[in-house]
């Protein structure tokens, strides 16, 4: 066939399909194919042509057919990628997306769809290509990566490079026996191991085997002399690093005292960022030690934990009040959050990719409401996936507000705002939000059922509100916790919370409690284990509870928000006559089965009953 006749042909077969005449374009591109077997955009358009007439499983043969033709052609297997998402079968997609992050990186909006992929997914055997795609995801500044750290930690233990590593993290024995096991050539393996580096910049690596190593490491060059630490000061800012980002959760034996009055390389302030925070320093102290070296690993352990920290405490005090904050139960919260800010995240991103002719149009007109943000990462990925939107956050904690202004100022965000407040004061409040989100929020009010009030009162008409509450079932490892920190009288500060944790990982791997605990991001840094276990004032509810809560206030359940595919498999399969999958009742009897199922939180979209059959809610992108 003629170029100029192919050419022709795939146009009318375009039209055709853009046109709604899929049948008429599936035959333009069979005649095509009949000449040419394997044509690219002939065999795409067929796959669009027939998804348009509901024939997934020959439109998923054409597109296996054009990745094998084509296997560099990131178009098929974005295509079959898309597909599979479609049919439920993120499994699947996996692969095909990771192809495409490797076959066209200038396309972020592939490495967003991984990250959430990724997200679901704990590796059971090593792949090179996962390898590969994973990393050029963490290299990228615009995405939120700590919900990957699972996929992450599967990937790194099955590598086979990385086994020396932990044979030796874990394996050692004591200081003694680290430090005759510790060879150059060890060392550099974990310097130099890119995907491991490329985490721990990243987020917290929830493995208690990888805090043990890091633990010793951290201990083995605290007992070299400076002149040698010198030479070691990429290690010593890269352990740092991650040390500050864990607030200093370790277990400490050293005697660090002396160290503060020896800050006169850059090996010595680095050390000392390896066990604690400088606190408070003079503009001129700061500009002394930032002089020490030039070297980019230490100039940005200095932008990290010195000049950032000094740029929140200038932030707070010009952060606007809404309310007064009275409440003593509300005071107490906002003393824990003052003390220890939650969490101390490093990436936020959108994930999801704006429309390439109208990129600042969605959430147009819309107003949002983030109630008790924290430090403000749901906030500004609300305001990055909404741009047309204005986001409004507010918080208890003028530390955690702060962190939040001080990032979305260096991401140049505009339509995003952090106030002070007490969500029980917001009552008298005149706003209306389209979205109002409390996620982790409400059972940590005195009274978690006057907040949905004070919430309700401020959404508008056809509005969607978000909560996510604990589960009573899914954590009953922190009630026991919980009654063991109590009976110990252990407090909530530095030292309690490494008393705690070491007791948890003393115990046995078969110690179900310890089991809970440790797979748990929030075990793995201070403010976030005290979040966890060592809260002032805390909730947890059944399904049947939250329930009747919604019936009382004239509200309907949109959308339950489930991590696991294979969880909303089984609630298909096992209630059917629920295609919403929306029935508290029917996931509390799953979660009965599954006590798992809701190890993070309830998480429900929602919206007034009475609206509920006008109620539009794709602007938010519920379930994608």
């Amino acid at each position: 066939m003629a170029a100029n006749d192919l050419n022709s042909l795939t146009r009318d077969a375009e039209r055709l399909l853009r046109a709604g005449h899929a049948l008429a374009a599936e035959r333009v591109c069979l005649a095509i194919l009949n000449s040419e077997p394997e044509q690219p955009l002939a065999l795409l358009i067929l796959s669009l042509a027939l998804q348009a007439r509901g024939c997934h499983d020959e439109a998923e043969a054409v597109l296996v057919r054009g990745v094998r033709a084509h296997p560099r052609l990131a178009a098929f297997h974005a295509a079959l990628g898309r597909l599979q998402l479609e049919l439920n079968r993120s499994e699947e997609a996996l692969p095909s997306f990771e192809h495409c992050v490797l076959l066209e990186p200038g396309q972020r909006a592939h490495r967003a769809t991984l990250v959430r992929l990724y997200e679901m997914r704990v590796f059971a055997s090593y792949s090179e290509i996962s390898r590969l795609a994973m990393l050029a995801c963490l290299e990228d500044d615009a995405l939120t990566h700590s919900s990957i750290h699972r996929a992450w930690l599967s990937v790194l233990r099955l590598d086979p490079d990385a086994t020396p590593i932990f044979e030796l993290f874990e394996g050692a024995r004591d200081d003694t026996d680290f430090s005759d096991r510790l060879t150059p050539r060890l060392l550099a393996a974990f310097q130099n191991h890119t995907l491991f580096q490329a985490g721990l910049r990243r987020f917290l690596a929830a493995d208690v085997g990888i805090e043990r190593g890091l633990t010793l490491l951290r201990r083995w060059l605290f007992a070299h002399d400076p002149q040698t630490l010198q030479k070691r000061l990429p290690l010593l800012c890269d352990l740092a690093r991650y040390c500050f980002l864990t607030e200093y959760v370790f277990e400490t034996r050293e005697d660090v005292n002396a160290l503060r009055g020896q800050l006169t390389t850059p090996a010595a302030v680095a050390l000392l960022a390896c066990y604690d925070s400088l606190g408070e320093v003079a503009a001129g102290e700061l500009d002394r030690l930032a002089a020490l070296s030039d070297e980019p690993c230490y100039r940005e352990l200095i932008r990290i934990w010195l000049r950032e920290p000094l740029e929140e405490l200038a932030i707070r005090p010009t952060i606007p009040s809404l309310t007064p904050i009275e409440d003593p139960i509300s005071c107490r919260v906002r003393a824990q959050y003052e003390e220890n800010p939650y969490p101390r995240w490093t990436t936020v991103g959108s994930l999801l990719p704006l429309s390439e002719t109208e990129p600042r149009a969605r959430g147009h007109g819309k107003r949002l409401l983030i109630a008790g943000c924290g430090t403000g990462r749901e906030a500004i990925e609300a305001a990055l996936n909404f741009p047309g939107a204005q986001v409004d956050a507010i918080d208890l904690s003028r530390a955690s507000l702060a962190y939040g202004r001080r990032r979305t100022r260096a991401a140049g965000i505009a339509n995003l705002s952090f106030f002070q407040a007490d969500l029980l004061a917001l009552g008298a409040r005149l706003e209306r939000y389209h979205f109002i989100s409390a996620v982790g929020v409400l059972h940590h009010l005195r009274d978690p059922a006057q907040g949905l009030g004070v919430l309700l009162a401020l959404l508008g008409a056809g509005g969607v509100m978000r909560l996510a509450l604990y589960s009573r079932i899914a954590r009953q490892a922190v009630t026991t916790a919980r009654a063991a920190i109590a009976r110990a009288g252990l407090e909530p500060t530095a030292a309690g919370i490494r008393a705690f944790r070491a007791s948890i990982i003393a115990r046995p791997a078969t110690d179900p409690e310890r089991a809970w605990l440790t797979r748990s991001y929030d075990f793995y840094s201070l403010s976030q284990c005290r979040d966890l276990i060592f809260h002032v004032q805390e909730h947890t509810v059944s399904l049947l509870e939250v329930a009747a809560l919604l019936r009382a206030n004239g509200l309907s359940v949109l959308h339950v928000a489930v991590k696991s595919p294979r969880h909303a498999s089984m609630y298909a399969s096992r209630f059917p006559s629920d295609p919403r999958a929306t029935r508290l009742d029917n996931w509390h009897e799953l979660e009965r089965q599954e006590p798992m199922l809701f190890a993070g939180m309830y998480d429900l979209w929602l919206c007034r009953t009475a609206e509920e059959p006008t109620v539009n809610p794709r602007w938010l992108s519920i379930g994608t």
